[in-house]
């Protein structure tokens, strides 16, 4: 293939690592691969799978070469890797140790936005943490879906509102391994499930991991508070950030419907941002504090 059809900017290409329950029928989009480094790469004994990941990363040039890091033994340094590693902007990065750390293997997620507040960030970081732990001791058995439907998420994902309009493709059966089932649902489904169909939601699962692995209560009311944002985001209950945007701009005295963000405007705008640490509006928090 000599046409790349993605830019460095976007979700992740394919899946890495053949754990239990994996199929390669999950990695269902063809990648352009840089045919020599993956023929290097499996002679020396890397994972087809990740040899495949490493291969794609570099079919591109780097973006920025330092004067001074040009000539390294690359016996001892990995700068040459890492230029071209860490200038490829996918939702979720993929990352060897550091040469001469202590620091392990490491995935970085990176599809939230920056929130506003520290609680807000916070809420998302513990929201990861516990799926990642879930997922370590069995309680969500297999999340696994084609990355082609995890690439139209993305691009749902992008369209306006898209928290309250639109449905993404979801594993509809992940406490259970095998047999497949992928289905279009709508955030607050998948946040806080549904009565309808019987899906129990992720929010509801972590409450009930928190339960079963009995979590310190003090540990578990500052998490309540986490649940609450998120699900309330979840179900349109609470504005999102990027929807109060909007509304501010929208609704400015200066703001004249032509999709023009005046100096007055992001002036304002900024200016309030810079106080909704201490307002804490209830359309974005509820009665949550």
């Amino acid at each position: 293939m000599k046409t790349i059809e993605r830019s460095r900017y976007g979700p992740a290409s394919c899946y890495l690592s053949p754990t239990d329950g994996f199929d390669p029928k999950y990695n269902d989009v063809k990648l352009p691969i840089n045919e020599k480094y993956y023929n290097q790469l499996t002679t020396a004994g890397v994972p087809p799978l990740l040899a495949n990941h490493i291969a794609h990363i570099f079919i591109r040039d780097p973006l920025v070469v330092y004067r001074d890091r040009v000539q390294l033994n690359d016996d001892n340094d990995v700068d040459h890797f890492e230029n071209i590693q860490s200038s490829n902007w996918q939702s979720v990065r993929f990352k060897p140790p550091p040469h001469g750390t202590s620091i392990g293997w490491r995935v970085e997620f990176r599809t939230m936005e920056l929130m506003f507040t520290d609680f807000e960030n916070a809420a998302v970081v513990t929201f990861i943490c516990l799926m990642t732990r879930m997922i370590q001791k069995g309680y969500l058995r297999d999340m696994y879906m084609p990355i082609s439907k995890v690439n139209e998420n993305m691009k749902t994902a992008e369209k306006r509102d898209s928290v309250n309009s639109q449905k993404f493709w979801f594993r509809s059966n992940f406490l259970e391994k095998g047999n497949t089932q992928v289905s279009l649902m709508s955030i607050n489904e998948i946040m806080n499930g549904s009565k309808e169909t019987g899906f129990q939601g992720l929010i509801p699962l972590m409450r009930n991991f928190l339960s079963a692995e009995k979590v310190e209560s003090e540990i578990v009311q500052k998490v309540e508070k986490y649940f609450d944002l998120i699900s309330g985001r979840a179900s349109g209950k609470l504005m999102t950030n990027a929807t109060w945007i909007r509304k501010i701009v929208t609704t400015h005295k200066a703001y004249q419907g032509d999709s023009i963000v005046s100096d007055e405007i992001g002036y304002d705008l900024l200016k309030m941002v810079s106080h909704i640490e201490a307002t804490k509006p209830t359309e974005l928090f509820g009665d949550i504090f």
